[in-house]
């Protein structure tokens, strides 16, 4: 039951950073979609991207980040731009990446075991952005606790709880070790 829980939590997490990040892209680019943001946001991210790798790979040689959460975010933000006004069209290459994902069709790079703390392949994650716009366009984002203040604060500071809970998670472990 550990191992099922610990297996999928990472997973759920990513799928709820993604799919919201597609949300985004079109609360933020529709009917217009801003260059400028698109490239702040790029530079922003994949910005950050590169850190994390270039920290991983000193710290843990064998196991560094070189495509992870962030780094996917990045390349799904530009891939993502031409779906931002077609949410049928999103929803249906989500639907095929997906069924394809399940057949088994695997790229040469999923193909490999990677050691990588966080490896967050485009294949099949870019169909969890698309569903996203999909999900903006029916205005999904507006039940439920879209309008709660506590959500919104997590979501304006997403990118900082992001960057800030691993150190975190990392220093209470090492301090739970010293113990």
């Amino acid at each position: 039951m550990r191992t099922t829980f610990w297996y999928w939590y990472p997973r759920f997490i990513v799928f709820l950073f993604l799919f919201t990040m597609g949300i985004s892209l079109v609360l933020v680019h529709f009917p217009k979609v801003k260059l400028d943001k698109i490239k702040q946001r790029i530079f922003k991210i994949g910005g950050y991207a590169l850190i994390i790798s270039l920290v991983t790979y000193f710290a843990f040689p064998g196991s560094w980040i070189y495509f992870g959460t962030l780094h996917c975010i990045a390349v799904s933000t530009v891939l993502a731009i031409p779906f931002i006004k077609r949410p049928k069209l999103s929803l249906l290459l989500s639907i095929l990446i997906l069924v394809c994902w399940f057949a088994g069709v695997r790229f040469p790079l999923n193909i490999y075991t990677h050691n990588s703390m966080d490896y967050i392949p485009l294949y099949p994650w870019l169909s969890i952005v698309l569903f996203g716009i999909f999900a903006a366009h029916k205005k999904w984002h507006t039940v439920a606790f879209a309008d709660i203040k506590f959500f919104r604060i997590l979501s304006k500071n997403a990118l900082v709880i992001y960057l800030l809970h691993q150190p975190l998670l990392f220093g209470f472990c090492y301090l739970l070790k010293l113990i």
